[in-house]
Order: structure tokens, then sequence, then C-alpha cells
């Protein structure tokens, strides 16, 4: 039978009404959304960056965008960026990072993410560039690498990998401090959109392929601090773009390859602590555009190029311990750009040529060890920025210029042994800023001038050695500041000032009776003589023995009592004893040396770390609450595995119960236990603290959202990528 079409329409039209009006099963979140929950609850977060990231009901509207660390493309909930760097985050980052596959940009950068690196990143075909610089993943770099076929900018600075696949639009690549071994291999020379090559602190070795005289867009190569060996290939001269040379601290042979010196952009070249020898380029820094030269430790000869500030843009120039032979270029003198020059050690002759002095820049100059002559340029008392002055071990035969001292900045001036003669210039109009003066080993005569007084800030003063007469002037005991006095090997008479405060003990040779003044102690018979206290042959029992006696006191200070004591052998020496009532009460013991039982050259770096951990925690380096035989730094070692344990570790008094002033303590916890980081290669320089204390310093006012930021928060990554670095949320308490 044939179904009428209305009662066909009718129930076609009422099973639709039907579908409709029963309820639709909850459709599921997003995969970005996935993605991203999964890394806030796997990640260890406990400066609470997260705190924004909360999804509603609506997994349908992308929340997400708004979200701090996050980008989305324009109208469109698809991620293309995500900044999750100084956040302090740790722990492994989970698989489903993989689902966010429009990213260009991911920067994971200055954390503490460890364990082997995830490669589901290597999922994220779309990924321009990549940050996973100053974390600690620590497996072989896995091959998958080559599946990021767009990846132009790639920086893991300061993890352990060892090994990089090939990357052919790679602009960009930093493994440096990556613990990288092995030798460079000669395919790397296939990365011809590389700009920037960045390999060092690593363990690598072999020599330089040729092939990288291939990268023609390269701007920076640096192998510093590897174990390269052999020649540097000549066809490094091939990278026309090459503003950056870093080969220092290897092991390379040979001369540097003559063409070098044509690079037309060159700007910094660093060779310094290799074994090279033969002459440098004699067009080096004719390009106009050399900044920076270091070719200091090795065994090169012949001049010194004589354009190297040739678009007076030189800042440094170190070529110390060569065996560079000539004259300086009087180009130099007319460098006004130059701070730093550092000639010391080689075999350089004639005079200094007049005009360093004009340099509205120079800070710091040592040209000792030379063969250099003639007259000392009198222009270099008007320096006005020069603090650092050696001419010592040098072959003068010449006097100090009258106003030497003029040079306001001067903090340190040596010209020991360089064959000096006449008088010391008096230091009426000058030295309000000279801490250490040295001129032993010359042929000075006169008399010490008695305005070294002026000279406040002095520390040090060797005057040992000459042939110095008159007596010493009393203006030196008033100087507040001094600590070290050799007047030794001189012909000076008369008293020791009674009054030297401050000062080591010293020690007078007497070839005739030293007179202090008494009728009974004016018999001449010989000069006397101040010699460094460590030089004598008799210890500080003898010293001891001879500090009793009333009848043997020279003289009474505000600080002490100076005695005349006669040693074993017939040595005749002035004693100061201080008043035994100035106990040295607010001097820090370093337990930490007692109990890590180490000292080495960063061992007050260690320190300082500690320092740091007991400001930030209240609580002291040695305590019986860490447990038997740890300290402050296992403590708090224990403690940052834990989130509640981070927040354990900070003292509440001093307000760590607020959010931001927290967040700036974690900073300051991070520095310390870089500080005190295990291995001392690892401790940062205090150089480096101090930078990092300056950038952790608080921004409170200045509001800023994590992942945002503008032209001032970005990493370079040549090709005209940048990886943005985001500043750290703050708001006030």
């Amino acid at each position: 039978m044939k179904v009428p079409l209305f009662f066909s329409l009718t129930f076609t039209l009422t099973l639709t009404s039907i579908a409709l009006s029963a309820p639709s099963p909850p459709l599921p979140p997003p995969l970005q959304l996935v993605s991203l929950l999964s890394l806030k609850s796997k990640l260890k977060d406990p400066l609470n960056t997260f705190q924004d990231w909360n999804p509603n009901t609506n997994f349908q509207d992308p929340i997400w965008c708004t979200w701090s660390g996050i980008k989305c493309h324009p109208n469109s909930p698809r991620i293309n960026t995500l900044d999750l760097s100084r956040r302090n985050l740790s722990g492994t980052i989970p698989p489903e990072i993989r689902y966010l596959t429009t990213l260009t940009r991911l920067n994971l950068s200055r954390n503490n993410l460890d364990g082997p690196f995830p490669e589901s990143i290597f999922e994220l075909h779309n990924l321009r560039f990549l940050d996973i610089s100053h974390n600690n993943f620590n497996s072989t770099f896995p091959f998958g690498i080559s599946k990021l076929s767009f990846l132009r900018g790639f920086n893991s600075y300061s993890n352990s990998f060892t090994e990089i696949a090939k990357l052919f639009n790679l602009t960009y690549l930093d493994i440096s401090s990556g613990n990288v071994s092995g030798t460079l291999a000669p395919e790397i020379g296939n990365l011809t959109k590389l700009e920037g090559l960045l390999l060092f602190k690593n363990q690598i070795s072999g020599e330089i392929p040729e092939s990288l005289g291939n990268l023609k867009a390269l701007k920076a190569l640096d192998l510093s601090d590897n174990r390269i060996s052999g020649p540097i290939p000549s066809e490094l001269a091939n990278l026309k773009e090459l503003t950056q040379l870093s080969l220092m601290n290897n092991y390379l042979i040979g001369e540097v390859p003559e063409k070098i010196g044509d690079l037309p952009n060159l700007e910094m070249f660093k060779l310094w602590n290799n074994s090279l020898n033969g002459t440098l380029p004699h067009w080096l820094g004719s390009n106009g555009k050399l900044q920076w030269m270091d070719v200091s430790s090795n065994s090169i000869t012949g001049p010194i190029p004589p354009n190297l500030c040739l678009g007076n843009k030189l800042f440094k120039l170190i070529l110390f311990d060569n065996q560079l032979v000539g004259e300086l270029p009087k180009s130099l003198t007319a460098c006004t750009s130059l701070v730093r020059f550092r000639i010391q050690n080689n075999r350089l002759n004639g005079s200094i040529p007049h005009g360093f002095g004009s340099s509205p820049n120079v800070t710091y100059m040592d040209l000792s060890n030379n063969n250099f002559s003639g007259p000392i340029p009198e222009d270099l008392g008007n320096a006005v920025k020069l603090q650092y002055l050696n001419i010592s071990e040098n072959q003068f035969d010449a006097v100090l210029p009258d106003n030497l001292w003029n040079a306001t900045n001067l903090n340190i001036f040596s010209a020991g042994s360089a064959k000096l003669i006449g008088k010391i210039p008096d230091f009426l109009s000058g030295c309000p800023s000279l801490y250490k003066l040295e001129l032993q080993g010359n042929s000075l005569n006169g008399s010490i001038p008695w305005d070294i007084g002026h000279c406040e800030k002095l520390i040090s003063l060797n005057l040992s050695r000459n042939s110095l007469t008159g007596i010493i002037p009393w203006e030196i005991s008033t100087i507040p500041s001094i600590t070290d006095v050799d007047l030794s090997h001189n012909y000076l008479t008369g008293t020791i000032p009674s009054n030297f405060a401050g000062t080591r003990c010293f020690h007078a040779n007497y070839s005739r009776r030293f007179s202090n003044g008494s009728n009974n102690d004016r018999e001449i018979v010989g000069p006397w003589r101040l010699t460094a206290f460590q030089r004598l042959n008799f210890t500080a029992d003898d010293v001891l023995e001879c500090l009793d006696a009333t009848d043997k006191i020279l003289g009474m200070g505000s600080t002490g009592t100076v005695y005349k004591a006669e040693m074993p052998g017939g040595e005749i020496i002035a004693v100061k004893k201080l008043w035994g009532k100035h106990k040295v009460e607010n001097v820090r013991k370093r337990r930490e040396y007692a109990y890590t039982l180490q000292v080495d050259e960063k061992s007050d770096i260690y320190s300082y770390g500690v320092v740091l951990m007991e400001v930030l925690s209240g609580k002291r380096s040695v305590d019986a609450e860490f447990g038997d035989g740890n300290s402050i730094v296992d403590w708090v070692r224990s403690k940052i595995k834990t989130k509640e344990g981070v927040i354990d570790i900070l003292d509440k008094n001093a307000g760590a119960a607020c959010s931001p002033v927290r967040e700036e303590m974690m900073q300051m916890l991070r520095i310390a236990l870089l500080c005190t980081s295990r291995n001392p290669a690892d401790r940062p320089s205090m150089r480096d603290v101090v930078l990092m204390l300056q950038e952790a310093k608080p921004k409170r006012k200045l509001p800023e959202r994590v992942g945002g930021g503008g032209r001032d928060n970005v990493i370079s990554c040549g090709g005209g990528g940048e990886i943005p670095m985001a500043e750290k949320p703050v708001v006030e308490c």
C-alpha cells in the first residue's frame, strides 16, 4: 500500500523534532586546552604563575587566548606563541604538548625543567623558534629534531645534549654549555642559512672543518672554551657577513690566516689562550668596524697592525703574553674609543707615543714587561678616566712627569723596575683616588714628598730599593687607609713615625743606631731600612717576649704602644702592640669552610650563596634542624623538591607571605642555589652575580603581564625572528 505523502512528511518532521529536543552529549574539550591544562597540572609551579589558567565550562570559548604567556592568531583561537620562561618551573614536559600543533614560537627558557628532552615537541611541525636554554635537560639529543623543518632559531644553552641533526632552514643554533663532545662534522657546512653558530663551553675536539666557510650568511661564530686543535682554516675568510669570531681557549696552532684581516664586517675578534704563532694580519681593523680584539696568551710575533682603530670604534685591545716586537702604532694614540689597552709581557720597544693622555675614555693601560725606553709622556696626567697604569719592567731611563698625579681617577700606578731616575713628583695637586703606588727597584733619589699625606685613599706604598734620603714624612702615618708600607733598601734617616696606625708590622735593619729623640740614642752609625715582615727570619714568639719590658717603649699612640725589640739574630725591630681591649667581635666566621672541608677559587661565591640563604630563610648556616652533617645548603636543596617545601624555606617575617615579595625572594633563592653549586666551575663569577641581582631587582612599580612586553623583551635570532623574553607578573601588596 502506498503511504500518503502527507503522512510521510509528518512522520519525518516528528522524528526530527524528537531528535532535536533530546539532550546532546557533552563535547570533549579542545586538544589545545587539554595540552595547556596538562602543562599546568604536571609542572611544579612554586610561584603560582599558572593562577590565571582557569577554564570555564564552555570549552568552545577560547578563553586560553587571554591567559598569561599565550598568544593566539589574530581573530582565531589557534595558539601561535607559548612563553613559559622565567617562571621557576620544574619537572618534565608532558607529552600532551604535541597537541599545540599551530605553535610557531615556544620559549621554556630559564626554568628548572629536567629529564630527557620531550620528543613530543618534535611533532610541532610549524615551530620556527625554540628556546630551552638555562634548564637541566640531560639526555642525548633525539634525532627527531630534523622533523622541525621550519625551525629558524634554536637555543639550548646550559643543557646537556650531545648530538644535533640536520636542520637546513636553521638560522640560529646555540648549544653552548651543553656538554657536547666529539668533533664538528663537515656536514655542518650544509646549514647555509645559519646566521649564528654558538657552541662555546663544550668538549668539542678535533679540527675546525673547512666547510664552515660555506656558511656565507653567518654573522656570529663562537667555538670558544672547547678542545679544538689544528689550524684556523683560511676558508673562514669567506664569511663576509661575519661580525663576531671567537675561537679563544682552545688548542689551535699555526698562523692567523692573512685574509681574516680582510673581513669587511668583523667587530669582535677573540683568539686568546691558544698556541698560535706567526704575525697578525696586516690589514686587521681596516674595515673601520673593529670593536674588541683579544689575541693574548699565544706566541704571536711581529708588529701590532697599524689600522686596528681606523674607524675609531675599538674599545678593547688585549695583546698581552705574546712575542710582539716593534713600536706602538701612533694611530692608537688617536683612538678616542679605547677603554682597555693591555700589551704587557711582549718585546715591544721604542718610546711611548704622546697622545694617550688625550684619550677621553681610556681607563686601563698595562705596558709592563716590554723594552720601552725614552721619556714618559707628560700628557698621561691629563687622562681624565685613567684608573690603572702599569709601566713597570721597562728601560725608560727617565723621570716621572711632574703632573702625573693630576690624573684624578688614577687608582693604581705601578712603575717598579722601570729604570726611573730623578725625584718623586710632589703630590700637592693630585692623587685624590690613588690607593696603590709602586715605584720599587728604580734609581729614584731625593726625599719622599711630605705632601704624600694628601693621598687619603692610599692603601699600599712601595718605594723600596731606590736611593731615597731624608726622613720618613710623618704625614704618611696620618693616611687613614694605609696598610702596606715598604721603604726598605733606601738611605732614609731619622725616627719612625710613632703613630703608624693600621700599618702592618715593619722591620728596621740597623747599621747605625736608630734615633728616637733621646740624648742616649744620637750616635749615628749608618742608615736604616724598612722591610716587609714576611722576609724576616724570626718568629712571633721572639717578638712577644719583648713586649713586657717598659724600658723598651719607644712611644705610645691612640691605638697602642711601640716597642724596641732585639731579635735572637741581633736584629732590632720596632713593634706596635695594639690595645687589648679592642676586640674583633664583628668578624663573620665562615662556617661553611668547616663543614664542606673545601677551599677553592670560588669559595667566596659559595659563601655569598650561604649568606643569601640565611637572609631568605632566617636560619643559620648550621642548625640542628637540618640533621647531622647537613648545612643550610643541603636543607634548601631537599626542600625545593616540593612546592610546599619552597614556601617553607622563605622567612614569612621578611615578607614571604606577600605574593610579589615572595616571587622576588624566589629570584634571590635561585641566585643562591647557583652560588652554592657543588662543582666550583658551575658557580658564577661575582660579576655575573651582580648582573643577576640587578636583573632581579623589584619591578613592582612597572606592572607587566607574563608573556607581555614590548620590543625590549626579545632575543634576536637572526633572519628577522625574535624569541620574546617575558617579564614576571608584578603587583603591589
